[in-house]
Order: C-alpha cells, then sequence, then structure tokens
C-alpha cells in the first residue's frame, strides 16, 4: 500500500512537548472510569476541538489511567483544515504509546464538502468508527516516508546531517515528482516545492523537532479543480522568533551580522504600541521573515528570493487559498497584498509595507486563541484546470 524509503522509522522528536503549557481537564461526558467519552461538536472541528482533546488526554496521562476505552464522537460540519487533523493524528499516535486503552473515533461531517475528500486522502480515515488497530497504527505513523496515491507524507528526522546538502535536495526532488503526476504545470509544481523544502530546512535548522511534513492532492474532474494542501508541524521550544528574541536581549552582540540592526531599530519603533495582541514575541516572529536577518552567529546573512515572495507567486496562480504560519500563539496569514519585500529584502505585513517604523496589520497578525508549542505552516491552493487546459 505505501512506498516507504530505506531510512530509519521512529518516534517524532519532542512529540511530548505537545502538553506544554496545557491543563489536564476531565472531558468525559459520563463519568465512568473504564469508559471515556469525548464528544465534538459545532460548525467546525478546529484548534479548540484539539485543545479539549489535548486537555484530556493530559487528564489521562497524568492520573496514570490503563486499561479503559476512549471513544471521540466528532459532530461538526467543517473540518478546519489539514493542520487540525495532523495534530489529532499526532495526540492519538502519543496516547496510543504511552498508555493502555482501546481507542475508537468517528466523524460525522458534511460528505459533500472538500474537508471530507482531504480527511479521506488522510490515515484517519481508515479507522473512522471503528477501534483503532494500535500496532497498525503507530507503525504507519512512525514510517519515515509514505506515498499512497494522492497523498506524501515525510516525518523529516532533525540531525546535522538532514539540515543541510543531499537531504533537502533529494526531498525537494521527490516533492516534484509527486506533484507531477497530477498534471500541475511545470513551474507551479518547482515553485511549491521550493516552498516547500525551504520550509522544512528552516524548520530543522532553527529547531530541536523533527518536522511532520504531509501533502493532500484532491482532484474534482466535474468542477475542474484540484486542490492541494501542504502541512508541516514541528513541535519545539524554539519557535520561529525565539532566535531573534534571543538576540534582542543580548548584551554582546558583536557575533551577529550587522545586517541584525535593523532588527533593533524596530524593535525601538515598535516597542511602545505593544499590547495583548502585539508583544515582543509577535514582533520577533514578523523579525524572522526579513530577508538578510539571520540569528546565526558569524553568518554574514542569506539572500535567496525570500518565503513571502513564493508564497505570494503560487496564490496568483490559485482561484482560492489559505495560508497561515502559526508558532505558539502568533499566527501570520499570507494574504494579499502584504506578501511583497522591499529593495532592502523587507517585509511590514502592513498597508505601507514599513517593517522599520509601522507595527503589522491585525488582520494578518496576531494572537491566537490556543499556544501551540511548536510550529504549524498550513498553505492550501485550489488550482482551476481550466487555465491549464486553455493554455
Amino acid at each position: 500500500m505505501f512506498l516507504e524509503s530505506s531510512g530509519d522509522d521512529g518516534d517524532m522528536k519532542n512529540i511530548e512537548n505537545i502538553f506544554s503549557q496545557i491543563d489536564a481537564v476531565d472531558h468525559r461526558t459520563v463519568k465512568n472510569p473504564l469508559k471515556h467519552k469525548i464528544r465534538i461538536s459545532g460548525e467546525l472541528f478546529c484548534s479548540t476541538s484539539i485543545f479539549i482533546l489535548l486537555e484530556h488526554v493530559k487528564y489521562i496521562m497524568q492520573n496514570n489511567l490503563r486499561n479503559f476505552e476512549l471513544k471521540i464522537v466528532i459532530n461538526t460540519k467543517y473540518i478546519a483544515d489539514e493542520a487540525t487533523l495532523i495534530v489529532f493524528e499526532i495526540l492519538l499516535y502519543y496516547l496510543i504509546k504511552n498508555s493502555i486503552c482501546d481507542i475508537t473515533y468517528t466523524f460525522i461531517i458534511d460528505k459533500t464538502l472538500l474537508g471530507y475528500e482531504n480527511f479521506r486522502a488522510s490515515n484517519l480515515f481508515q479507522y473512522n468508527t471503528r477501534k483503532i488497530n494500535n500496532n497498525n497504527f503507530v507503525k504507519t505513523f512512525e514510517k519515515e516516508t509514505q506515498i499512497c496515491r494522492n497523498h506524501f507524507r515525510k516525518l523529516c528526522v532533525n540531525n546535522e546531517e538532514n539540515k543541510v546538502g543531499i537531504f533537502l535536495s533529494i526531498l525537494l526532488s521527490d516533492i516534484t515528482t509527486f506533484l507531477s503526476a497530477y498534471n500541475i504545470e511545470k513551474e507551479y509544481a518547482e515553485d511549491l516545492s521550493e516552498v516547500i523544502t525551504e520550509i522544512v530546512g528552516n524548520s530543522l535548522e532553527h529547531s530541536d523537532g523533527d518536522c511532520l511534513l504531509d501533502i493532500k492532492i484532491v482532484v474534482d474532474n466535474v468542477h475542474k479543480y484540484k486542490n492541494i494542501n501542504v502541512t508541516t508541524i514541528t513541535i519545539s521550544d524554539i519557535l520561529i522568533g525565539s532566535n531573534i528574541k534571543q538576540y534582542i536581549g543580548d548584551t554582546n552582540r558583536s557575533s551577529y551580522s550587522p545586517r541584525n540592526e535593523i532588527v533593533l531599530t524596530a524593535y525601538d519603533n515598535h516597542r511602545s504600541q505593544f499590547s495583548k495582541n502585539y508583544d515582543i514575541n509577535t514582533f520577533s516572529t514578523i523579525s524572522a521573515f526579513q530577508k538578510y536577518v539571520t540569528t546565526r552567529k558569524n553568518s554574514i546573512g542569506s539572500g535567496g528570493t525570500g518565503l513571502t515572495t513564493l508564497i505570494k507567486q503560487l496564490k496568483n496562480k490559485a482561484r482560492e487559498d489559505y495560508c497561515y504560519v502559526l508558532s505558539g500563539d502568533d499566527v501570520i496569514y499570507f494574504k494579499e497584498p502584504f506578501l511583497d519585500l522591499t529593495e532592502e529584502g523587507l517585509i511590514g505585513f502592513n498597508n505601507d509595507n514599513d517593517y522599520l517604523s509601522k507595527i503589522p496589520s491585525p488582520e494578518i497578525v496576531g494572537k491566537n486563541l490556543n499556544r501551540f508549542n511548536g510550529t504549524i505552516y498550513n498553505l492550501s491552493f485550489i488550482l482551476d484546470e481550466r487555465n491549464e487546459e486553455n493554455e
């Protein structure tokens, strides 16, 4: 069923940190020690739903519960995005690995919506309404590479060898090959592969966690479109802006690139406008997207096209898109017209594209209701096949 790589399979690094700063809460509808039933209802299965489940799993682990049944019923119309499904899969994996229990989950969602087709393409679909086979679930999750029809998934292990060179080159080639099987324009496939590889490379270089990459493609031949969903998840205490924040507070900056001084200039201008929705952590997150800023000591900074510029190129060719990055509780939505770099390689995420003196737009940069202990990129593009046919 799967094409597997020859690499070693194993646990996702730092997975236990997903419960950092999560309260332990018993969310059972009926207090039966041998049966735990959790019901998620409403319009949307989203991060709020996930945090309810995280709280309950932490309650299970904190109380060292064993030999029980867990039934999760998700009765919502929509699934928010792919990241929601993958984090759900991660917490199930963690519970299976660290407890003794039987788990059943049931998704009751609108089958006419796109989110259902993405659910069908996921590893979760095979156990919907069925008791999980724990051994098989764990083996599938721990496969380093999975390619199954319209689903590409890779657990990118965070080690020194994978941070540079051949690993990222092979990953880029593998992604491009996978995308080409779906008749995606060559230039688009190459640009998307470059974006994904850059995100994975940054995740491995600037965190201490593995990066779980998931790509799904749903083709609708009736309405003539393709939906491409790309999600990366890294669980780590080191967030996108963590090293920038450390640089700001460092009393000895002599070993950093002189280009980083623009961060200090911007910080002096921004900090008087800090609030509960925009603080030093949020500032540090947007500062990490400035083209020449680097937190590596003794580095002269790097060039490149710029991640936001590449994402803009992908968005411009899509009928619709939904793209964001969440790091901790800081979120940036990748929307027009907030993706251009200035000639100096700066991006302000505001109407004036002014990083140095103006804070970002609150509709683009802000705080999420729930804090995720790590970083999630979620990129979703709907491509109109009719454009391809007419080329």
